[in-house]
């Protein structure tokens, strides 16, 4: 029993450790001096989750990191885009109010970087191509208000 007891109390006093470490502000909190995040009252770049209303936005010594998730008031899902040491990273998601998507790519290194996609408010293809490292490429598609092709790009 004691051992039980034991346990409970280490694996408590853990979990209000970890919690303490893990700092949970909102926006109106940080300060921004040469692209990092501040506290207002530090001079260590942040590290930490911003919540505002349902978004959760995450910095990592001052920079964004990982995915931040945003909503609309109505509780769609506004945007997915993922972030590493402070540039865009992985998949890039917008989305209308409607919760159709807007806009799809990826990003490498902050520079889009892959398929990229723009759809229509009805959520037909606006426009279809690819980037490499920011330079569209390939073959680019373009579309009209009802998803039917109009015009084909080579770009190199």
């Amino acid at each position: 029993m004691k051992r039980k007891l034991l346990l409970v109390a280490f694996a408590l006093l853990f979990s209000v450790s970890a919690i303490s470490n893990s700092q949970e502000i909102r926006k109106k909190d940080l300060r921004i001096v040469e692209k990092l995040y501040y506290l207002k009252d530090s001079d260590v770049p942040f590290t930490g989750k911003v919540s505002e209303g349902r978004d959760r936005l995450y910095y990592l010594n001052g920079k964004q990191d990982g995915k931040w998730i945003s909503f609309y008031k109505n509780g769609n899902i506004k945007s997915i885009i993922n972030w590493k040491d402070g540039k865009l990273n992985g998949k890039y998601i917008i989305y209308e109010n409607n919760g159709t998507k807007s806009t799809e790519t990826i990003y490498k290194d902050g520079k889009e970087n892959g398929v990229y996609f723009l759809y229509n408010t009805n959520g037909t293809y606006r426009t279809k191509g690819a980037y490499i490292m920011g330079r569209p490429v390939g073959l680019w598609e373009y579309y009209d208000k009802d998803g039917k092709l109009k015009d084909k790009v080579i770009v190199n």
